[in-house]
């Protein structure tokens, strides 16, 4: 059981992780669009 709860903690560290790449992602890109409006 320890084992499962273990997975399940690592998962949630990459789904985490992909997540804030992402919207980093998004962050500089809106960023970006700002620079070009200004």
């Amino acid at each position: 059981m320890q084992r499962k709860s273990f997975y399940f903690a690592i998962y949630s560290l990459c789904v985490a992780h992909e997540w804030v790449k992402f919207n980093w992602v998004q962050i500089g890109f809106f960023i970006h669009i700002l620079r070009l409006l200004s």
